[in-house]
């Protein structure tokens, strides 16, 4: 297996599940993770010529995509960027692939529907409409990797879990950090997803390139949860005080590009097609605690 993106969290998740089963080659666009048991190779995969040069020597059956520009309000000012990177940049992947006879699974996001449903999680056919520059790339991502004759599309929704030093904060990282510290966090009341445990996701995509899927599936966790409910999930599993959330709403945030509402998943299919299990945000954030007990949580400690 190929994993590209491989010093990023999910990147980093994936090799980490692949290596025991597989021989795993990882790129990286900056500095060189260092992870045992796999080969790595520097790769941007927004240059063509350099990606068929790297997917060719590593000859992989098939490629887990997970390097992606996922920062929103930077995609929103950086649009052109963020098609090159998230749309042209997965489609230059697919084109190696299908070269190579490989398959190719390209992880994209929950952003690329415009979440005003009422009540419900999304299924893989529903129609998209992504509200911002950063759904729109991550949708032509989805587009792009249909040029591979074997192709499978993971959704994934705020993915969490513990961060190593390199690496920026998530949701639940920048949530203990700050509780940690007695500040006080003003979390939503009104977004709504489904937070997606790193480790939790990696299972998946593994399971999916085994599995030889094909088609779009939501690899995300089972819970739909605003901001508010999962940060007071986060307090009340880590011991840390949950009087320091208080309530807001999206209409006192200055962002600079839209967000959805409510961009809740359903994960029925992969878990009835494939046989991966998704958590719940109670089930991640216990796992988290687990590795922080037993002194494996890159580095943090309470």
């Amino acid at each position: 297996m190929l994993v590209t993106g491989e010093a990023g969290m999910l990147g980093s998740r994936a090799a980490r599940a692949a290596r025991d089963r597989h021989k795993v080659t990882g790129t990286y666009l900056g500095k060189a993770p260092g992870m045992d048991g796999v080969e790595e190779v520097r790769m941007d995969i927004t240059d063509r010529e350099d990606v068929f040069e790297v997917v060719r020597k590593a000859e992989p059956d098939y490629i887990l995509h997970t390097a992606a520009m996922t920062d929103v309000d930077a995609c929103e000012r950086e649009q052109d960027k963020a098609m090159l990177v998230n749309g042209m940049g997965t489609e230059n992947l697919a084109m190696a692939a299908r070269e190579m006879g490989a398959g190719i699974i390209y992880v994209s996001t929950d952003y690329v529907f415009d979440g005003e449903r009422k009540e419900g999680a999304y299924a893989e056919y529903e129609a998209v409409n992504p509200l911002s520059a950063y759904g729109r790339s991550k949708l032509r991502g989805e587009v792009g990797v249909r040029v591979c004759k074997n192709w499978a599309v993971a959704r994934v929704s705020v993915l969490y879990g513990w961060n190593s030093p390199s690496q920026h904060a998530n949701f639940v990282t920048w949530a203990i950090g700050k509780l940690m510290k007695g500040e006080k966090i003003s979390l939503l009341t009104d977004q709504f997803t489904s937070p997606t445990l790193l480790e939790n996701c990696a299972d998946a995509l593994v399971r999916m390139a085994e599995a030889r899927a094909d088609g779009v599936y939501n690899a995300c966790g089972r819970s739909c949860v605003s901001r508010h409910a999962f940060g007071m999930q986060i307090a009340e599993t880590f011991g840390l005080d949950g009087k320091l959330i208080s309530e807001s709403t999206s209409d006192g945030m200055k962002w600079l590009a839209k967000r959805p509402a409510r961009a809740c998943l359903s994960v029925r299919k992969i878990e009835e097609e494939i046989g991966a299990k998704m958590m719940t945000t109670e089930e991640g954030l216990r796992f988290m605690k687990g590795q922080l007990d037993m002194g494996n949580a890159e580095g943090w400690s309470l």
